[in-house]
C-alpha cells in the first residue's frame, strides 16, 4: 500500500501546480514541474489567487506538452495569450510580420505627405513580397537574415546605395516600433550598417543607347522610356501620369504635373513641361486612350521587388546590350557594406535629359526648372512669364525615331 500511495502522490505533483507567497513580492509564485522532471518556481505576475492558480496550471500544462512532444509554436502562443487574458482581462495583441507592417503603414501614412506615403507603401510591399510565405509567420520570426536578404534584393535590381539605405531605414522604423511595444526583443534591421553612397553615381545614356532601349522596349515600356527621355521624370513619377495632366490642344502642348510640397508649405507646386515633338507623336498615336493612367499596367506594378519595374528595365538594358547579364549571382562577403552599382538605370534618363540640354547651351536654371530641381520661385518665374523659353529649351533635345 505504501508503494501505491507514493505513485499517486507523484502523479498529483506532475498534474497540479501549487502556489506560494513570498514576503518580498506581492505576486503569487507558481511551483511547477518542468519537462525534464525538475521542480521550479515562477512568478505568475498576479496578486489574485484564483487568477494565479489558472496561470500556474497553464505553465504546468505547457511543460507537460513539452515532455510528451506535443508543444508546438502555435500551442505556446495560445498558452501565452490565455495567461495574458487571465491576468489582465484583455485579449493580447499578436501579429504576423505582414499584419504588423500593414498596421504600421496604415497609421504612418496618415501623418506623411502623399509622395512620402507612396514611397513607404512601395518599400513595405517590396519587403512583404520578398518574404513570401514567411510574411505570415509570427513577427518574432523576422531575423537578421531577412534584413540582409532584402537589402541584397534591392541592390540586385539596380537600386543605388542611397535609395537602399532609405528603404532599409523605412522597414527598420516599423520594427523599432514593434520593439517599443514589446512585440519583439530586437530589431532585425538594427545590425545593418548603412551602405557607402560614394559609388552610386549613374551615367547618362547617349543617343545611340536611347535608340537601342526604344527598340528593345515592348508594351508600355516604349512609352515609359519616351516620357523619361523627353521629360527627365523619375520612373515612379512617370507611372503616375494620367490623361488629365496632358494638354495636346493648347497652343504649346504641355504636361501639367502636381508636385506635392512639404507640409509646412501653403500650396502644391505645379510643374508645367512643354511636350517635345517626339513625345507628342507618341501621345497622339495612343488613339482611343484618353482616360485614366497613361501607363495603367506599370502603375499597378510598382518599381520595387523581384518583378518590379526597376528589375524589368534592367532586363531591357541587357537586351539592348547596354548592360551585361551576370554569369553568376555574386554574394556579398560577410561584413561587407559596399557594392559596385550598375552604371545605368531608368534614372539615367534624368541625367540624359539634363546633360543633353546643358550640352545644347540651355541655362541650368531652365533645365532645372524642367526637371523639377529648381526652387519653386524660379520655376514659377519661367512657367508663368515665359513658357516659350521652356518650349525652346525642350526643342533642343534630339529627336530619336521610335517607330
Amino acid at each position: 500500500m505504501k508503494y501505491v500511495y507514493n505513485v499517486v502522490t507523484f502523479v498529483v505533483t506532475i498534474h497540479m501546480a501549487s502556489l506560494r507567497k513570498s514576503p518580498k513580492s506581492p505576486y503569487y509564485i507558481a511551483c511547477i514541474t518542468l519537462a525534464d522532471g525538475k521542480r521550479t518556481q515562477k512568478s505568475t505576475k498576479s496578486t489574485d489567487r484564483k487568477k494565479a492558480q489558472r496561470i500556474a496550471d497553464l505553465m504546468e500544462e505547457a511543460e507537460l506538452e513539452a515532455k510528451e512532444g506535443r508543444l508546438t509554436e502555435v500551442a505556446v502562443r495560445k498558452h501565452v495569450a490565455n495567461a495574458y487574458r487571465i491576468a489582465t482581462g484583455s485579449k493580447m495583441n499578436s501579429y504576423t510580420i505582414r499584419s504588423w507592417l500593414v498596421w504600421w503603414l496604415k497609421n504612418k501614412v496618415k501623418a506623411k505627405r502623399k509622395t512620402t506615403s507612396e514611397r513607404y507603401k512601395g518599400t513595405i510591399q517590396s519587403f512583404i513580397t520578398f518574404l513570401g510565405s514567411r510574411a505570415d509567420l509570427d513577427i518574432n520570426h523576422a531575423g537578421q537574415q531577412d534584413a540582409e536578404g532584402f537589402r541584397e534584393e534591392l541592390l540586385s535590381i539596380g537600386k543605388n546605395n542611397r535609395t537602399v539605405n532609405v528603404d532599409i531605414k523605412t522597414v527598420s522604423s516599423a520594427f523599432n516600433l514593434a520593439k517599443k511595444n514589446a512585440l519583439i526583443d530586437h530589431n532585425p534591421f538594427a545590425a545593418l550598417d548603412s551602405l557607402s553612397v560614394e559609388e552610386s553615381k549613374r551615367k547618362p545614356f547617349d543617343q545611340a543607347q536611347v535608340a537601342q532601349i526604344l527598340a528593345s522596349g515592348e508594351g508600355e515600356w516604349k512609352g515609359l522610356c519616351i516620357v523619361g527621355y523627353c521629360t527627365g521624370m523619375r520612373l515612379s513619377d512617370v507611372t503616375k501620369l494620367d490623361w488629365e495632366s496632358i494638354d495636346l490642344k493648347a497652343e504649346i502642348p504641355v504636361l501639367r504635373i502636381k508636385w506635392e510640397t512639404k507640409k509646412q508649405d501653403k500650396h502644391r507646386r505645379e510643374l508645367v513641361i512643354p511636350i517635345h515633338a517626339m513625345l507628342n507623336r507618341f501621345l497622339r498615336s495612343q488613339s482611343g486612350r484618353k482616360k485614366g493612367f497613361l501607363f495603367p499596367s506599370a502603375q499597378k506594378t510598382g518599381t520595387g521587388g523581384h518583378t518590379g519595374l526597376s528589375r524589368q528595365f534592367r532586363i531591357i538594358l541587357i537586351a539592348a546590350k547596354i548592360l551585361k547579364e551576370p554569369k553568376t549571382k555574386v554574394r556579398r562577403k560577410k561584413g561587407s557594406v559596399a557594392r559596385a552599382q550598375s552604371e545605368y538605370s531608368f534614372h539615367s534618363f534624368r541625367h540624359t535629359f539634363k546633360s543633353m540640354l546643358a550640352n545644347k547651351g540651355v541655362p541650368s536654371e531652365v533645365y532645372d526648372t524642367l526637371s523639377g530641381h529648381s526652387k519653386p520661385s524660379v520655376a514659377e518665374a519661367y512657367v508663368h512669364r515665359n513658357l516659350e523659353v521652356l518650349e525652346e529649351a525642350i526643342s533642343r533635345l534630339p529627336d530619336i525615331p521610335f517607330d
